[in-house]
């Protein structure tokens, strides 16, 4: 409901719901997202938290062995994925709170489609995490976070031509309070 160009898209598009993990924490959803497994054990805490320096291949690695470039925007959750990826870039460059900067990277990141440098541009969005971790669902920073995510699809799919592909999802969900973490299956 407080996504209207989400519902516009759904409307004209393929639409799927997938359960990638149980972890509803954002690393270990974006690594099944990007890797296809799940990767749980005693550890994840650590894993999923602290940079160990290793790497998971993932769909950025098997692209860059044929030859195909990768740029992601992010605030680091790629860690693991990152020898696959050509073209890494911050989504939280200083000046301004959270939202002015991932709307400025956002833009940056249209601009890197428009270039055609790159053959697939990952923009990853953590002011709606964020705000569900901190306010919950009916706070007006919550329903800020989620207009701001919904103008930068509207955006988006504005940038990208019919003949690419436009790809929106979530890393995980959350409880009608706004709570998410490892082990909560939302």
């Amino acid at each position: 409901e407080s996504m209207k160009m989400m519902g516009e898209l759904r409307g004209k598009s393929l639409s799927v719901y997938v359960r990638a993990t149980l972890d509803a924490a954002t690393v270990p959803a974006l690594r099944a997202a990007f890797t296809g497994r799940t990767q749980r054990s005693i550890f994840a805490f650590v894993r999923n938290f602290g940079h160990h320096g290793g790497t998971t291949p993932s769909l950025f690695s098997q692209a860059a062995e044929h030859g195909h470039h990768v740029a992601t925007f992010s605030d680091g959750a790629f860690y693991e994925m990152a020898p696959g990826i050509a073209d890494p870039h911050s989504n939280a460059i200083p000046p301004g709170d959270e939202e002015t900067c991932q709307v400025r990277a956002f833009h940056e990141a249209l601009d890197v489609f428009r270039s055609g440098r790159d053959d697939v541009v990952v923009f990853h969005l953590t002011t709606v995490d964020h705000a569900a971790h901190t306010r919950g669902p009916g706070d007006p920073v919550y329903n800020r976070a989620f207009e701001v995510a919904d103008q930068l699809m509207r955006e988006a799919d504005a940038a990208v031509p019919a003949d690419d592909t436009f790809v929106v999802m979530g890393d995980h969900g959350h409880d009608e309070f706004g709570r998410h973490f490892p082990g909560l299956d939302v």
